[in-house]
């Protein structure tokens, strides 16, 4: 991941189309199955920045579960 966040053009195969990097869509999955959601949002926006459409749809969702849990504390 640190790679790919250092040189992003290694995951990009064609203008604007890019690899998929498997590692933060199971870190988020992992993450979120072990109640750190905090964890889980702060790898799928790093994935959402180069490009990870699958982390990127689950941002939204991650925020309003934070939200939620922080409004029952």
């Amino acid at each position: 991941m640190e790679l790919a966040e250092t040189y992003p053009q290694i995951i990009e195969y064609e203008p604007s189309r890019y690899y998929e990097v498997t590692a933060f869509s199971r870190l988020v999955l992992l993450y979120e199955r072990e109640g750190e959601l905090w964890e889980a949002l702060e790898f799928a926006e790093r994935g959402a920045r180069l490009h990870q459409e699958g982390v990127a749809r689950k941002i939204e969702g991650l925020r309003a579960r934070i939200a939620a849990l922080e409004e029952e504390a």
